[in-house]
């Protein structure tokens, strides 16, 4: 049998490392609730105001008809997120944290409809189960980054 030598070992662990190394780092859990809270002030915040000040005029009248209201919320809402992720991958948001969405095994930014089917999923499971998943799982990926093929990495300081 032959004997392997210490340094080819060694060899093989450091390029083992360096292919981890060059992989993107997963964004962290409270980097992505504050670029979500970032995003919900300049993306959703304006729309409402929009739709409930020049859509309907008043509080009341958008109370009376909240159901249509929020469509005329969210629809541009989730137009606008999948715009910003398909074009750089960075909403404001994901810009100021240094964060960018990218398709899950290339690394790219997502094309237009998986980003509107990430954005609709989004709206879909964060507000029945997806906030669960996203504390539960090690690499905190949501029902929408799984089902979208998509996730939410560091970009590289250079």
């Amino acid at each position: 049998m032959a004997r392997v030598r210490f340094r080819k070992i060694k060899q093989k662990n450091e390029t083992n490392t360096r292919k981890v190394a060059d992989e993107p780092q997963l964004a962290g859990r409270s980097e992505r609730l504050k670029a979500l809270v970032v995003d919900s002030f300049m993306l959703l915040m304006p729309l409402m105001y929009i739709v409930i000040y020049l859509v309907f005029g008043s509080r009341e009248t958008f109370a009376a008809h909240r159901l249509e209201g929020w469509v005329y919320i969210l629809v541009p809402l989730l137009l606008i997120m999948a715009l910003f992720w398909s074009g750089s991958g960075q909403t404001p948001g994901l810009r100021a944290y240094d964060l960018r969405l990218v398709k899950r095994h290339s690394l790219e930014a997502p094309d237009f409809l998986s980003a509107l089917l990430r954005a609709i999923l989004m709206c879909v499971t964060l507000p029945t189960f997806g906030w669960i998943l996203f504390f539960l799982r090690r690499d905190a990926l949501t029902p929408h980054d799984l089902l979208s093929g998509t996730r939410i990495v560091r970009m590289e300081s250079s």
